[in-house]
């Protein structure tokens, strides 16, 4: 499927041939250029940085390549590093989402959370950090 076709993007952030990571660009929509974005990386690679830089390596593709204009993600608030990851790799909070999400606590018992949103623009400052490099 041609780039104006395309309804989303993956890549693994690779160590030495193992993926430890992983970052998506879905629900890519030509008409309006946007994309939805999200992002993990093995509790074992936590704390090192891949995340942001995998983070910001997508988001120069998508912006570049792929000539998106808007990215949006979110996570919970109660998620600090997931806050820095999207920070370090250039996403704007744009506010919070109440009650968004539920999940089941230890007990079986619903609980609610509120989640942030974030968005970054082609037009955007550069990320903070050095992205990787998105191998197609």
């Amino acid at each position: 499927m041609d780039s104006a076709g395309q309804q989303g993007v993956a890549f693994a952030i690779d160590i030495d041939g193992t993926a430890v990571g992983h970052v998506l660009a879905s629900a890519i929509d030509h008409r309006h250029d946007t994309a939805w974005i999200s992002y993990w990386v093995t509790p074992q690679q936590r704390g090192a940085g891949l995340a942001s830089r995998g983070l910001a390596g997508l988001a120069d593709h998508c912006l570049g390549a792929l000539e998106l204009f808007r990215l949006e993600l979110a996570y919970r608030v109660n998620n600090p590093s997931s806050a820095a990851v999207a920070r370090n790799a250039g996403f704007l909070v744009e506010g919070v989402e109440r009650a968004k999400l539920r999940y089941l606590d230890e007990s079986g018992k619903p609980q609610r959370f509120d989640v942030e949103t974030c968005a970054r623009l082609r037009s955007d400052p550069p990320a903070s950090v050095a992205p990787l490099r998105v191998c197609d």
